[in-house]
């Protein structure tokens, strides 16, 4: 009987996720028109992001640095951002021969997975195919969900949308006590969290925390804290190779964006909040600030319905209503962000607050949907599908239909004046070592040639191409000091007379270089970058993070089918 219901549960799964499928293909089709401008806004600069990357990995390169940025001297985004989408793209590129077109694929790609997602997480939560159905469709039509990926074309905070859920249902599992291997869904959740969009991340972070707060009592049981403690260690291990050189940089230099106020100011996220009549309706608007009609509606239902949900459910309905709640209000005008701790300004825009808000509602509404109608069926699953998509069309009018193209086709280029803008694939610099941001101008009139800052001598035979560079040093005094044109960042190799050595930071950003005791002497000096020594250690760390959470899977659906095993044996020794 059991077998039966599960092959039965197996393929409604498989119908549940086609219609999945076609929901994201129908909202994804405005990507199929050649005019539209995936320029705009973020879109440049992860898109410009993912060709460098894809150019990296063509080319056997590590993607810490990208070279062709800031006029031929590099610029990382690696060392700072996650590179999850970045990664993905840049290989779709690769296949495809087209950023653009790999861009969006990959829009569509993180859709359709964030409508799957939000199905496996609700069905772990909730073991309901319908609500978890219902909610996936609520949640892949929310207008912010859309706004990423139309508006904003933000692909980081875009594929956040993914791993929100996961994380959640792992946690809830691990609160429940549950004997199976959805706890694991916290780690794959949060570990691509961190690789995709670390601000969202943190946000995440503080909910989990007062998650974990309103659960206070479960956390006194060993084994909830040992599950706990186990997806901690096992989420640093596998994202290890992006946050360890991070750490890294910061203790070698100081970097623009860690700047106070670099990033944002009370001014600046103040004017970012959201009125209450935009929540509603953003038409005025340049981007889509709402909250969503199909989402209102029914979250309001829950509400009146409050009584018919389940009692085990009840307390993270309750949870989930007051962070969606919460979300919303963060985002208006009510809250003066100068009153709250400085740490807050990292939010930057307080409307972001809207992402987090489309998960906990999504939920609420999902579940409100399933107190109107306790035994759901096709129609009422079409009609609710067919009516959040009536509620997004007007979407379509907003997606900006004008040919793309790059207005300044130099990528990467710095000119005197580039501090104050936005600059393709390099956005406003803020991944710049401080000194190389305060010396701009330097980098826009520097030619590409090493620089001799202290001491004499003269440069033969210099060739520099991309991330390696070779020439010959022919000491007149014996004492040297170069500056080599590259901007300054860990991970570079360098070798004087094939011997390894340290560089450091010049006052313009760049790397600087020190040769003593070789007057009347001719020596070979060779640039390459391979990364640091501790940024190689983090990428083993991460590779037997991710294969000990592999074998950690296997080891679970191994006890899973023995159990499964087991209760045939049992039933036919019954019979």
């Amino acid at each position: 009987m059991k077998e039966n219901e599960r092959n039965k549960n197996h393929h409604n799964v498989i119908i549940d996720i086609l219609i999945i499928l076609a929901v994201a293909i129908f909202l994804s089709l405005p990507l199929l028109s050649k005019n539209i401008n995936v320029l705009r806004d973020d879109g440049i600069q992860h898109i410009i992001r993912a060709k460098e990357t894809g150019d990296s990995i063509k080319n056997l390169e590590s993607s810490k640095v990208l070279i062709n940025l800031c006029n031929g001297f590099g610029y990382s985004w690696d060392l700072f951002y996650g590179n999850f989408t970045s990664f993905i793209t840049g290989i779709i590129y690769i296949i495809v021969n087209s950023e653009i077109i790999a861009f969006k694929i990959v829009l569509f790609l993180l859709l359709l997975f964030s409508g799957i997602s939000m199905y496996i997480s609700m069905k772990a939560i909730f073991k309901n195919n319908t609500l978890s159905l219902v909610t996936a469709i609520i949640y892949m039509t929310a207008p912010y969900h859309l706004n990423d990926m139309y508006m904003r074309y933000a692909i980081g905070e875009f594929a956040a949308f993914i791993f929100i859920p996961l994380v959640f249902a792992g946690l809830n599992s691990i609160i429940k006590k549950e004997e199976n291997k959805s706890y694991l869904l916290l780690i794959i959740g949060a570990s691509g969290l961190i690789l995709s969009h670390l601000l969202s991340s943190t946000i995440v972070a503080i909910f989990c925390f007062i998650y974990l707060i309103c659960n206070i009592q479960k956390l006194k049981d060993k084994q909830v804290v040992k599950k706990l403690i186990i997806s901690i260690c096992s989420i640093l291990l596998i994202t290890s190779y992006y946050w360890i050189p991070m750490i890294e940089s910061t203790m070698l230099a100081k970097y623009e964006v860690y700047e106070e106020n670099k990033m944002s100011t009370i001014e600046s996220v103040n004017s970012h909040r959201v009125g209450l009549k935009t929540l509603l309706n953003s038409k005025k608007n340049f981007q889509i600030h709402e909250i969503g009609l199909a989402t209102i509606i029914l979250v309001g239902i829950s509400i009146l319905k409050y009584k018919k949900i389940n009692k085990d459910d009840k307390k993270i309905y309750c949870i989930f209503l007051c962070f969606g709640i919460l979300s919303i209000i963060l985002t208006t005008k009510y809250i003066n962000w100068g009153k709250l701790p400085k740490e807050f300004l990292i939010i930057q825009f307080p409307w972001r607050m809207l992402e987090f808000s489309s998960y906990f509602l999504s939920v609420i509404a999902g579940i409100g949907f399933i107190n109107i109608i306790k035994d759901a069926k096709w129609k009422d699953i079409v009609s609710v599908i067919l009516i959040c998509i009536i509620l997004i069309m007007p979407l379509r009018k907003r997606i900006d239909y004008k040919k793309y193209e790059i207005k300044n086709p130099k990528i990467g280029t710095v000119y005197q004046n580039s501090i104050y803008g936005t600059n393709a694939g390099a956005a406003k610099f803020e991944y710049l070592p401080k000194k190389a941001y305060e010396n701009i101008e330097y980098i826009a009139l520097r030619d590409d040639n090493t620089k001799i800052i202290t001491g004499e001598v003269n440069i033969k035979n210099e060739n520099k191409n991309n991330k390696k560079l070779k020439l010959t040093l022919e000491c007149k005094t014996d004492y040297i000091e170069l500056e080599l044109p590259y901007i300054y960042y860990s991970g570079y190799n360098i070798y004087l007379d094939r011997h390894k050595i340290k560089y450091t930071e010049s006052e313009n950003g760049f790397i600087k270089l020190k040769v003593e005791n070789k007057k009347d002497k001719n020596i070979n000096i060779e640039v390459d970058y391979k990364g640091s020594t501790i940024t190689k250690i983090s990428y083993l760390l991460s590779i037997t993070g991710a294969i000990l959470f592999i074998s950690l899977i296997f080891f679970k659906r191994k006890q899973q089918l023995k159990e499964i095993k087991d209760e045939n044996i049992l039933k036919k020794n019954e019979n």
